[in-house]
C-alpha cells in the first residue's frame, strides 16, 4: 500500500477509535497543569531570577522536543539585557551554540511572536530560516513579554536536531505565559528601584 494511503487509513482508524481525541485531551490537560504550576511559581516570594528559572523548568518538562529555553529580560528604553535565565537539555557541544539573536531582535523590534517549526522547509521567514540553518537550529519560537507598549523581554525556545519542537497552538499558550509573567517582572523592577532609592538616601545621610 502506498505510504500516503497507509497514513490516511491509519488516521481514519485512529479517529474512529477515538485515540487521537484521547491524546489531544491528555496534551491539553498537561498544558493546563503546567499553566497552573507557572501561576503558582510566579506568585511565590522569590527573586525574579529564581521564579523565571522555575518557570523554565516547567516549560522544558512540558515541551519534550525542545533542547533549550531562555527568558531574556531587557531594559525597555535601552533594550540592553538585564536578566538572562537559561535551561538546556542539549549535549555540551550543542548547548554552547549561539541562540538565534536574529529571532530575538526581530521579536523585540516587531513586538510580535516568531515561530519556525522546521527551518529546513520554511517558506515564509526565509531569511531567518537561513540563519537558523547556519547555527544548526532546526526550530525556534520567540514570544515577546509585553507591558502595554513596552517590551520587557522574550521567552525563547529552540530545538537543535529535531523539527517541530512545538506546535501551532503553543504560540498562543506562550503568549499567555508571557502575559502572566508581566506583574512579577514589573514588581521585581519596582522593588529594585525602591531599594536603590533607599540606599541612595541612606548614603546621603551618612555623608
Amino acid at each position: 500500500m502506498p505510504f500516503l494511503n497507509a497514513t490516511g487509513l491509519s488516521r481514519e482508524i485512529g479517529e474512529g477509535s477515538g485515540i487521537f481525541a484521547i491524546h489531544k485531551g491528555k496534551t491539553n490537560q498537561k498544558k493546563l497543569e503546567s499553566l497552573y504550576k507557572i501561576s503558582e511559581v510566579l506568585a511565590l516570594a522569590l527573586p525574579i531570577k529564581d521564579k523565571l528559572g522555575r518557570v523554565l523548568d516547567i516549560i522544558v518538562e512540558l515541551l519534550t522536543r525542545i533542547d533549550r529555553a531562555a527568558i531574556i529580560l531587557i531594559d525597555p528604553v535601552t533594550t540592553k539585557t538585564t536578566q538572562f535565565i537559561y535551561r538546556s537539555k542539549a549535549d555540551e557541544v550543542h548547548a554552547r551554540s549561539v541562540f538565534s539573536l536574529d529571532a530575538v531582535s526581530q521579536v523585540i523590534k516587531g513586538r510580535k511572536a516568531v515561530a519556525i517549526s522546521d527551518a529546513r522547509t520554511e517558506e515564509t521567514e526565509i531569511e531567518l530560516a537561513a540563519t537558523l540553518r547556519m547555527k544548526e537550529i532546526t526550530s525556534v519560537m520567540c514570544v515577546p513579554i509585553m507591558s502595554q507598549a513596552d517590551v520587557l523581554g522574550v521567552i525563547y525556545l529552540d530545538s537543535l536536531r529535531k523539527p517541530y519542537g512545538f506546535f501551532e497552538g503553543d504560540v498562543a499558550l506562550f503568549q499567555h505565559i508571557a502575559q502572566r509573567a508581566v506583574p512579577a517582572i514589573e514588581h521585581s523592577k519596582f522593588t529594585f528601584e525602591l531599594e536603590k532609592a533607599a540606599d541612595k538616601l541612606l548614603n546621603e545621610h551618612s555623608c
